[in-house]
C-alpha cells in the first residue's frame, strides 16, 4: 500500500478543512490495513512523513512502514518499492490507501483471481484502478488517471465484476457517500459519526448520515 502524508491528500473535499481531511485519510487507511492484515502475511506501507501517533496506530495493526523513495516519484514508484521487498513468487496485492469499504472476502476473491496471472480491479467508475494483484515479480503498478485501460494494455486482466467493496476508493464527498452506503470499517465509521462536516455533506434523510 502507498500512503501520502495525510495532511497533503483528499484535496477534492473542497469544503473540508485540512485537519479533517487528514483524519479521514488516516481512518480509511486504518480500516484497509486491518482488513489486509487479516488475509495476507505482510502489509507494507510505503509512505511520506507521518505523525508519530499515526505511525504507531498503523504499526499496532501489524503494518510495516517504509519511507517512500527519495526524491518522491509518486504513487507508482512507492508501490513498486514495496513490491520489491517481497520474494518474486509471493501472491501480492498493491493498492491505494483510501478503501474504507474493503472486506476480507473481497481481498480473498481478488487474490483467487490472480492465481492465473496479474489482475487489476477497476474503481467504481471503471476508469481508475483500486488494486492490482498477482505474483510480486509480475506486478508493475500503473496507477493514475484512466489507469484501468493502462493496466489492461500492459497485460493485466481487468476484473470489472470484482466485489463492490474492493472498487470503492474515496477521492471526494460523493465517493465517500457511496462507500458509506456500501458499508465502511470501524475507524471511518467512528470518525464520521462525530464529524460535523460530514452531516453537512449528507442529503436530508439519507441513511449515510447515521454512519
Amino acid at each position: 500500500m502507498a500512503l501520502r502524508s495525510p495532511g497533503t491528500g483528499k484535496t477534492r473535499f473542497v469544503s473540508v478543512g485540512p485537519d479533517d481531511r487528514a483524519h479521514l485519510a488516516v481512518a480509511m487507511a486504518l480500516d484497509a490495513v486491518a482488513v489486509l492484515r487479516d488475509v495476507v502475511a505482510r502489509v507494507i506501507i510505503v509512505c511520506g512523513p507521518l505523525e508519530l501517533d499515526v505511525a504507531r496506530r498503523l504499526g499496532s495493526l501489524g503494518a510495516e512502514l517504509r519511507d517512500e523513495p527519495t526524491p518522491p516519484r509518486g504513487l507508482n514508484a512507492a508501490l513498486a518499492d514495496g513490491i520489491a521487498a517481497l520474494p518474486g513468487d509471493t501472491p501480492t496485492i498493491a493498492c491505494v490507501g483510501d478503501l474504507p469499504s474493503l472486506d476480507a472476502d473481497s481481498v480473498r476473491a481478488v487474490l483467487d483471481e490472480s492465481r492465473t496471472g496479474p489482475v487489476a480491479v477497476p474503481d467504481a467508475d471503471g476508469l481508475g484502478t483500486t488494486m492490482i494483484a498477482g505474483a510480486a515479480r509480475l506486478l508493475e503498478p500503473r496507477f493514475g488517471g484512466h489507469s484501468a485501460a493502462r493496466h489492461r494494455a500492459h497485460g493485466y486482466r481487468l476484473l470489472p465484476g470484482a466485489p463492490e467493496r474492493a472498487r470503492r476508493d474515496v477521492d471526494d464527498a460523493t465517493a465517500l457517500l457511496d462507500a458509506v452506503r456500501v458499508g465502511v470499517g470501524p475507524a471511518t465509521a467512528r470518525l464520521l459519526s462525530d464529524a460535523s462536516w460530514w452531516t453537512q455533506q449528507v442529503p436530508a434523510g439519507d441513511p449515510a448520515g447515521t454512519c
